[in-house]
Formats: C-alpha cells, structure tokens, sequence
C-alpha cells in the first residue's frame, strides 16, 4: 500500500486517511477478504456469520428491532455493507440519483440542503441508529438533500436493488417506510418554505428516528 500511493504520489494528508481507513475498516488493520472466506462456507453458515457482525446495528435501528419486522432484520443483514467516513466528507448530494441508503452505527451526520436563496443550510443532525437516504430510493426521485459527517462515522450501506427486493416480500415493512419517507420529505418542504407547505401535528416529529437515543 505504500509502494502504491508513493508510486502514485499521494500528498501525505491523503495518505495518512487511507492508512486509518484501512485499520478502522479492516479489523485492527487485518486485511480479510471476507466475500473470499464466505464463499467456502454454506448458505448457512454465511448468514450466521452475517447475522453475527450486524447484531448491534440491529439493536440500535428501532426498524431494525422490532418484533414484527425480526425476519425483515435479518434479511437486510446479508445485504449490508459497512463502510467508515471520516469527519467532514460529503456521503452524498442534492439533486443526484441515490443507490444506496444508510444506517448510522456510530458519528453524526448533517443533513444540508440548499435554500430558495441558493445558500447551503444545515437542516438536521442525527446520529446513532438513524438512517439516511431512504427518500430518494422509496420514492423514486432524486435525492433531496446532501449528507456531509459531522464526525468520524461508521455506517452500514443498502443498496436500491437490494432494498426494493426485500420490500417484496414484506409489504407492512414496504408502507411503513414509504409513508416514513413521504413525511420526511414533506416535512423538508415544510422547512424551506413553510408558508406554503403545511404540516399536520403527527407529522412534525419524524416517527423513527424519535425512537433512538440521540
């Protein structure tokens, strides 16, 4: 990895990331190849190991933990990734397609948006056992704010085509986070322009991440 970034002459600030990144990410800075050593196991056996690593996230997801939605859990825990974002950098931004939503293990992050006097804005920060990029995914359209870390951040990554196939087949799951969706875009509207978008009184206060331990 040295030889590499030298090679490519990588300013030392650069480097230094990299070099966290890979401790922070990979164990202590053991590198596994995890798809690699899965791919011998069976179908079970993988989903155990799965299951195990994302156990906490689980915990800290109120849709994650809820008994009604436990087989829906379980099922996302083989397709997410994680993944570490340092202080600072942006996840994503407005007006782009979204791939892939997020849940928070762990940091801050920063919803911003631009305002009607084309200023950028922080809107929200949430943390721990929220998540972020649902809107864009579930509804279809493009993403309507920009996410930035506002600290060091662990999350777990999900993507669209994988999201969309799960909801198939857990279609309590499928209203609840489209109706979660629609709120949090409305209620979005509402901030930027609130004399022309209303807001009722359930809708003021955002029904899943109210239940975390911000």
């Amino acid at each position: 990895m040295d030889d590499y970034m030298r090679t490519i002459k990588l300013p030392t600030e650069t480097r230094e990331k990299v070099k966290e990144y890979f401790y922070l990410q990979y164990s202590n800075g053991k590198l596994h190849k995890e798809s690699e050593i899965l791919d011998f196991l069976s179908p079970i056996l993988r989903r155990e190991i799965k299951e195990h690593n994302t156990e906490d996230i689980r915990r800290k997801v109120p849709l994650l933990r809820v008994g009604d939605h436990s087989d829906f859990a379980m099922d996302v825990s083989c397709v997410i990734e994680s993944t570490m974002v340092f202080e600072n950098e942006t996840i994503f931004r407005e007006k782009t397609t979204g791939d892939e939503m997020y849940f928070i293990h762990s940091g801050v992050v920063e919803i911003v948006v631009s305002t009607p006097s084309n200023e950028r804005a922080t809107y929200l920060a949430i943390g721990d056992g929220c998540y972020f990029g649902d809107v864009s995914l579930l509804l279809g359209i493009q993403r309507t704010a920009s996410v930035e870390s506002k600290t060091q951040c662990m999350l777990y990554r999900l993507k669209k085509k994988n999201l969309l196939s799960l909801l198939k087949d857990y279609p309590s799951v499928e209203s609840k986070m489209i109706e979660l969706a629609k709120r949090r875009r409305k209620r979005l509207a509402h901030h930027l322009d609130p004399q022309y978008v209303w807001l009722e009184p359930d809708e003021e206060v955002d029904a899943e991440d109210s239940r975390t331990d911000l």
